[in-house]
Protein backbone atom coordinates (compact mmCIF):
# COMPACT_ATOMS: atom_id res chain seq x y z
CA UNK A 1 0.00 0.00 0.00
CA UNK A 2 1.30 3.44 -0.94
CA UNK A 3 -0.68 6.11 1.27
CA UNK A 4 -0.57 9.89 -0.15
CA UNK A 5 -1.52 13.27 1.45
CA UNK A 6 -0.75 16.71 0.96
CA UNK A 7 -2.01 19.98 1.97
CA UNK A 8 -3.41 23.08 -0.08
CA UNK A 9 -6.17 26.08 -0.02
CA UNK A 10 -9.42 23.61 -0.02
CA UNK A 11 -7.60 21.42 3.15
CA UNK A 12 -7.36 25.15 5.22
CA UNK A 13 -11.23 25.69 4.46
CA UNK A 14 -11.93 22.68 5.87
CA UNK A 15 -9.61 22.99 9.40
CA UNK A 16 -11.62 26.08 9.85
CA UNK A 17 -14.54 24.21 10.51
CA UNK A 18 -13.04 22.58 13.42
CA UNK A 19 -13.84 26.32 15.04
CA UNK A 20 -17.25 25.86 14.33
CA UNK A 21 -17.72 21.87 16.09
CA UNK A 22 -17.75 19.80 13.15
CA UNK A 23 -16.47 16.54 13.97
CA UNK A 24 -15.16 14.23 11.68
CA UNK A 25 -15.74 10.16 12.62
CA UNK A 26 -14.12 7.18 10.89
CA UNK A 27 -14.83 4.16 10.89
CA UNK A 28 -12.13 1.47 10.40
CA UNK A 29 -11.62 -1.98 10.39
CA UNK A 30 -10.49 -5.26 8.66
CA UNK A 31 -12.52 -7.43 5.87
CA UNK A 32 -15.31 -8.74 7.52
CA UNK A 33 -15.75 -6.80 10.05
CA UNK A 34 -19.57 -5.30 9.33
CA UNK A 35 -18.33 -1.63 9.71
CA UNK A 36 -19.95 -0.81 6.25
CA UNK A 37 -23.37 -2.27 7.76
CA UNK A 38 -22.84 -0.32 10.89
CA UNK A 39 -21.69 2.97 9.09
CA UNK A 40 -25.76 2.93 6.91
CA UNK A 41 -27.44 2.15 9.64
CA UNK A 42 -25.61 4.60 11.95
CA UNK A 43 -26.35 7.35 9.21
CA UNK A 44 -30.16 6.19 8.72
CA UNK A 45 -30.32 7.19 12.72
CA UNK A 46 -29.00 10.28 13.12
CA UNK A 47 -29.52 13.41 11.55
CA UNK A 48 -26.62 15.49 12.17
CA UNK A 49 -24.21 13.00 10.68
CA UNK A 50 -23.81 11.62 6.61
CA UNK A 51 -21.72 8.90 5.88
CA UNK A 52 -18.91 10.35 2.95
CA UNK A 53 -18.11 8.19 -0.03
CA UNK A 54 -15.13 7.74 -1.10
CA UNK A 55 -13.67 7.61 -4.61
CA UNK A 56 -11.71 4.84 -6.13
CA UNK A 57 -10.60 3.64 -9.50
CA UNK A 58 -11.37 0.40 -9.70
CA UNK A 59 -14.03 -1.37 -11.36
CA UNK A 60 -17.70 -1.33 -9.68
CA UNK A 61 -18.82 -4.80 -8.31
CA UNK A 62 -21.82 -6.14 -9.07
CA UNK A 63 -24.52 -4.40 -7.66
CA UNK A 64 -22.48 -1.46 -6.40
CA UNK A 65 -24.31 1.90 -7.59
CA UNK A 66 -22.19 5.12 -8.59
CA UNK A 67 -22.39 8.21 -6.04
CA UNK A 68 -24.15 5.51 -3.48
CA UNK A 69 -21.21 2.84 -2.97
CA UNK A 70 -18.34 4.99 -3.96
CA UNK A 71 -17.63 7.64 -6.66
CA UNK A 72 -15.69 5.66 -9.62
CA UNK A 73 -12.95 7.86 -11.22
CA UNK A 74 -10.94 7.10 -13.86
CA UNK A 75 -7.44 7.07 -12.92
CA UNK A 76 -6.33 10.83 -14.46
CA UNK A 77 -9.12 12.38 -12.79
CA UNK A 78 -8.28 10.69 -9.31
CA UNK A 79 -4.22 11.80 -10.03
CA UNK A 80 -5.72 15.27 -10.65
CA UNK A 81 -7.47 15.25 -7.32
CA UNK A 82 -3.93 14.60 -5.75
CA UNK A 83 -1.94 17.03 -7.30
CA UNK A 84 -4.08 19.91 -7.13
CA UNK A 85 -4.58 19.08 -2.91
CA UNK A 86 -8.06 18.19 -3.06
CA UNK A 87 -8.16 14.93 -1.40
CA UNK A 88 -7.98 14.60 2.20
CA UNK A 89 -6.32 10.96 2.37
CA UNK A 90 -5.74 8.88 -0.28
CA UNK A 91 -3.67 5.38 -0.85
CA UNK A 92 -3.36 2.86 -3.42
CA UNK A 93 -4.39 -0.77 -2.79
CA UNK A 94 -3.61 -3.64 -5.02
CA UNK A 95 -3.36 -1.30 -7.84
CA UNK A 96 -6.37 0.87 -7.51
CA UNK A 97 -6.32 4.43 -5.74
CA UNK A 98 -8.76 5.22 -3.10
CA UNK A 99 -9.53 8.36 -1.13
CA UNK A 100 -11.71 10.91 0.51
CA UNK A 101 -12.31 14.44 -1.55
CA UNK A 102 -12.12 17.26 0.56
CA UNK A 103 -14.91 18.88 -0.96
CA UNK A 104 -17.69 15.90 -0.18
CA UNK A 105 -16.63 16.50 3.45
CA UNK A 106 -16.91 20.52 3.20
CA UNK A 107 -20.43 19.21 1.71
CA UNK A 108 -21.30 17.63 4.43
CA UNK A 109 -20.24 20.57 6.74
CA UNK A 110 -21.90 23.03 5.40
CA UNK A 111 -25.29 21.09 6.00
CA UNK A 112 -24.24 21.82 9.75
CA UNK A 113 -23.76 17.67 10.11
CA UNK A 114 -20.33 15.72 10.90
CA UNK A 115 -18.71 13.25 8.38
CA UNK A 116 -18.53 9.81 8.86
CA UNK A 117 -15.63 8.56 6.67
CA UNK A 118 -15.16 4.34 6.50
CA UNK A 119 -11.55 4.08 5.18
CA UNK A 120 -8.81 2.10 6.48
CA UNK A 121 -6.12 2.76 9.09
CA UNK A 122 -3.91 4.50 7.11
CA UNK A 123 -6.35 7.15 6.09
CA UNK A 124 -7.54 7.47 9.13
CA UNK A 125 -4.18 8.23 10.49
CA UNK A 126 -3.61 10.74 7.74
CA UNK A 127 -6.61 12.02 8.33
CA UNK A 128 -6.20 13.34 11.91
CA UNK A 129 -2.85 14.77 10.80
CA UNK A 130 -4.85 17.54 9.26
CA UNK A 131 -8.20 17.74 11.13
CA UNK A 132 -7.76 18.09 15.10
CA UNK A 133 -11.56 17.10 15.63
CA UNK A 134 -11.32 13.45 14.06
CA UNK A 135 -12.51 10.54 16.26
CA UNK A 136 -11.57 6.90 15.01
CA UNK A 137 -13.69 4.24 15.85
CA UNK A 138 -11.69 0.56 15.13
CA UNK A 139 -14.60 -2.30 14.39
CA UNK A 140 -14.17 -5.74 15.11
CA UNK A 141 -15.83 -8.99 14.42
CA UNK A 142 -15.88 -11.43 17.26
CA UNK A 143 -13.24 -13.48 15.73
CA UNK A 144 -11.27 -14.32 12.46
CA UNK A 145 -13.25 -17.33 11.68
CA UNK A 146 -16.31 -14.95 12.05
CA UNK A 147 -14.97 -12.69 9.20
CA UNK A 148 -13.79 -15.08 7.08
CA UNK A 149 -17.49 -16.90 7.20
CA UNK A 150 -19.04 -13.20 7.27
CA UNK A 151 -16.65 -12.71 3.61
CA UNK A 152 -17.52 -16.21 2.20
CA UNK A 153 -21.02 -15.15 2.59
CA UNK A 154 -20.55 -12.16 0.70
CA UNK A 155 -20.14 -13.85 -1.79
CA UNK A 156 -17.74 -11.22 -3.68
CA UNK A 157 -13.97 -12.45 -3.16
CA UNK A 158 -13.09 -16.19 -4.05
CA UNK A 159 -11.88 -18.30 -1.36
CA UNK A 160 -8.08 -17.18 -2.57
CA UNK A 161 -8.96 -13.80 -1.73
CA UNK A 162 -10.81 -14.42 1.45
CA UNK A 163 -7.86 -15.91 2.66
CA UNK A 164 -5.72 -13.04 1.90
CA UNK A 165 -8.25 -10.74 3.26
CA UNK A 166 -7.72 -12.39 6.57
CA UNK A 167 -4.09 -12.23 6.72
CA UNK A 168 -4.35 -8.96 6.01
CA UNK A 169 -7.01 -8.22 8.66
CA UNK A 170 -4.56 -9.71 10.94
CA UNK A 171 -1.90 -6.98 10.40
CA UNK A 172 -4.31 -4.11 10.37
CA UNK A 173 -5.68 -5.79 13.77
CA UNK A 174 -2.19 -4.59 15.08
CA UNK A 175 -3.16 -0.44 14.14
CA UNK A 176 -6.00 -0.57 16.52
CA UNK A 177 -3.99 0.59 19.44
CA UNK A 178 -3.92 3.97 17.28
CA UNK A 179 -7.45 4.15 17.32
CA UNK A 180 -9.47 6.03 20.64
CA UNK A 181 -12.16 3.21 20.48
CA UNK A 182 -12.80 -0.45 19.32
CA UNK A 183 -16.02 -1.52 18.96
CA UNK A 184 -16.62 -5.52 19.03
CA UNK A 185 -19.63 -5.85 16.05
CA UNK A 186 -21.06 -9.25 17.48
CA UNK A 187 -24.64 -8.14 16.59
CA UNK A 188 -25.20 -4.84 14.68
CA UNK A 189 -27.83 -3.17 16.49
CA UNK A 190 -25.94 -3.93 19.78
CA UNK A 191 -22.77 -2.18 17.73
CA UNK A 192 -24.57 0.78 16.26
CA UNK A 193 -25.62 1.34 20.13
CA UNK A 194 -22.09 1.73 21.14
CA UNK A 195 -20.77 4.02 18.33
CA UNK A 196 -24.24 6.19 19.02
CA UNK A 197 -22.90 6.73 22.70
CA UNK A 198 -19.20 7.44 21.36
CA UNK A 199 -20.56 10.08 18.99
CA UNK A 200 -22.96 11.82 21.63
CA UNK A 201 -19.69 11.77 24.14
CA UNK A 202 -17.80 13.48 21.62
CA UNK A 203 -20.07 16.18 20.40
CA UNK A 204 -20.37 16.97 24.25
CA UNK A 205 -16.38 17.12 24.57
CA UNK A 206 -15.17 20.41 25.81
CA UNK A 207 -12.71 21.99 23.46
CA UNK A 208 -11.15 25.28 23.44
CA UNK A 209 -13.39 26.87 20.81
CA UNK A 210 -16.25 25.33 22.94
CA UNK A 211 -15.32 26.64 26.34
CA UNK A 212 -14.47 30.16 24.52
CA UNK A 213 -18.55 30.41 23.38
CA UNK A 214 -19.68 28.93 26.99
CA UNK A 215 -17.32 31.89 28.21
CA UNK A 216 -18.63 34.05 26.18
CA UNK A 217 -22.25 33.18 26.74
CA UNK A 218 -21.97 33.25 30.76
CA UNK A 219 -20.12 36.80 30.20
CA UNK A 220 -22.93 38.26 28.10
CA UNK A 221 -25.73 37.05 30.64
CA UNK A 222 -23.72 38.40 33.38
CA UNK A 223 -24.02 41.92 31.66
CA UNK A 224 -27.03 44.46 33.31
CA UNK A 225 -29.83 44.65 30.76
CA UNK A 226 -31.67 47.22 30.18
CA UNK A 227 -34.45 47.82 32.22
CA UNK A 228 -32.07 45.41 34.85
CA UNK A 229 -30.57 48.85 36.74
CA UNK A 230 -32.09 49.24 40.07
CA UNK A 231 -34.40 52.78 40.84
CA UNK A 232 -33.41 55.44 42.42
Amino acid sequence: MVLRHAVGPMLEILCKAANDGRIIFVLSGPAGAGKSTVGRRLASLDVRIALNVSCTTRAPREGERAGADYHFLHQSDFDGLVQRCEMLESAEVHRHSYGTRVSDVLGIFAECRDALLEIDVQGGAAVRSKYPRTVLIFVVAPSFSESRKRLIARGSEDREEVTRRINRAREEMLEAKNYDYIVVNAEVESAVAEVQCIITAERARMTRQRYRALVEEMRAGAEPQKGDEPSG
